[in-house]
C-alpha cells in the first residue's frame, strides 16, 4: 500500500484494491476527520449512509450537483438554480418595476444556516435586480421570497438565481 509522510493511504481511482467500503471500514471518525470532500457519481453518495458529518459531496453525472450533510445528518442539495419566465409587474412606480416571487427549493437548512442568492444570467436584457426577501424553513425543503426589480423599462423578463447554503454571519 502506498502512505504519504504522514502515513495516510493515498487513495487513487486506479487502485482497484480500495473501494468506498474499505475506507468506510477505517472506522466513522477516521472517515469524518480525514475525508471532507468526495467527488464520485450519485449512486456511491447515495450509497454512502449515513455520510460523515460535515462532508461534501461533487455528483460526477446528473449535472454535477454538490451535496451537503443536513441537520437531519442525510445528504441535502447544497446549491442550485431556478428560473420564472418573464410575468408581469405588480407594483410600478416610473422609473421602476418590480414583482415578488416565491419558490420552493428542495433542501432544508439549519438554525445556524441561511442561502446566498444572486441573479444568474437568463434574466432578460434590461437592467434588473433580484434580492432576498424571506427564507421560511419546512422539514422537507425551504421556501424562499425574492423581490425582482426592473429599472427604466417596463418590458417583463425572466429571473433567473443561483442559491448556495452559507452559514449565517454572528
Amino acid at each position: 500500500m502506498a502512505y504519504d509522510n504522514k502515513g495516510i493511504y493515498k487513495y487513487t481511482e486506479a487502485d482497484d484494491a480500495v473501494t468506498m467500503s474499505a475506507l468506510l471500514n477505517l472506522g466513522q471518525d477516521s472517515v469524518s476527520n480525514t475525508l471532507k470532500y468526495f467527488a464520485d457519481t450519485s449512486a456511491k453518495r447515495m450509497a454512502l449512509v449515513p455520510p460523515p458529518p460535515g462532508a461534501m459531496w461533487q455528483d460526477t453525472d446528473n449535472g454535477e450537483r454538490l451535496w451537503s450533510v443536513g441537520p437531519d445528518g442525510a445528504w441535502r442539495l447544497h446549491e442550485g438554480r431556478v428560473s420564472v419566465i418573464a410575468g408581469a409587474w405588480a407594483t410600478s412606480q416610473t422609473p421602476f418595476f418590480g414583482r415578488t416571487i416565491t419558490w420552493d427549493l428542495p433542501t432544508v437548512l439549519a438554525p445556524t444556516e441561511t442561502l446566498m442568492v444572486t441573479q444568474d444570467e437568463g434574466s432578460g436584457t434590461g437592467f434588473s435586480a433580484a434580492s432576498l426577501a424571506s427564507i421560511t424553513r419546512y422539514t422537507d425543503k425551504t421556501q424562499i421570497t425574492v423581490r425582482h426589480l426592473a429599472f427604466a423599462s417596463n418590458v417583463t423578463q425572466p429571473l433567473s438565481i443561483t442559491w448556495r447554503i452559507v452559514k449565517r454571519a454572528v
